[in-house]
């Protein structure tokens, strides 16, 4: 694959991922509507960019209609803030409620995309080519983006192979590309940081590289350097291993 001569820009409404500071994502894991929106609520005034939804968090998570109407409050409590829809499945990660088939995994995606108020969805590597070409096929008609995304919590592979699933979600038509693994030592952090970089010279994509837990909190407070043009933070409580409150991360990301 040639090298591309600037990183592409994504915008998402007045968002533009890829250009300036690396931005702020805080995810929303509650398990009720009420939670769900307070939590939006909160975000919403806080210093982040963009709000996620875990929507596999949600007791109602398997209920089109509640997904849908959820997703279109959570678009007026927050206003024009970029919202991302994820679906995090058992094996990356997610909270386990539900198994999700193959078919059942795109529809829902295909259900956020629907309603107009999700800005990106994160489509997961292990869904396989056809799901992450068809969903970034969906989102682009309507204006969308899709997030390409990996994760490994019991480790950090070797380079090659963090760099090759980066390459080949790109491959796949994703526009933002998401690789989170497990560090067993500061030499894995370092790896990360090679793949990330190189993943983001030759795609010309924006990237987003996280080393999780404590030992990889660098990759969140010095995002920039790891290639990543986004990074997730935590109001409270975290949803994943090493998360830093959005406030610090803010203030911590202006010092790189």
């Amino acid at each position: 694959m040639e090298k591309r001569e600037k990183t592409e820009i994504v915008r998402v409404r007045d968002l533009e991922i890829g250009r300036g500071l690396p931005k702020i994502c805080v995810p929303v894991a509650e398990g009720t509507r009420e939670q769900i929106l307070r939590a939006a609520g909160e975000i919403g005034r806080s210093r982040a960019d963009l709000l996620e939804w875990r929507a596999d968090c949600y007791e109602d998570g398997m209920d089109r209609k509640k997904v849908q109407d959820l997703l279109l409050s959570i678009r007026r409590t927050v206003g024009e803030m970029p919202i991302l829809f994820t679906f995090r499945t058992r094996q990356e990660g997610g909270a386990g409620l539900y198994e999700l088939s193959p078919r059942d995994y795109l529809w829902l995606n295909y259900y956020a995309l629907e309603t107009g108020a999700a800005d990106l969805v994160d489509v997961e590597l292990g869904a396989g080519e056809s799901a992450m070409r068809t969903l970034a096929g969906e989102a682009h008609s309507l204006g969308r983006h899709i997030i390409g995304s990996h994760h490994n919590f019991q480790q950090t592979p070797q380079t090659s192979r963090m760099r090759d699933a980066l390459l080949t979600m790109d491959g796949w038509g994703a526009d933002i590309l998401k690789l989170a693994v497990m560090p067993r030592d500061e030499t894995d952090v370092e790896r990360l940081r090679t793949a990330g970089r190189e993943a983001s010279v030759r795609t010309g994509r924006p990237v987003i590289a996280i080393s999780m837990g404590e030992l990889g909190r660098i990759s969140r407070t010095q995002a920039a350097s790891f290639g990543s043009a986004v990074t997730f933070g935590c109001l409270g409580r975290a949803s994943a291993p090493g998360q830093v409150d959005a406030e610090e991360l803010a203030a911590l990301l202006r010092q790189e």
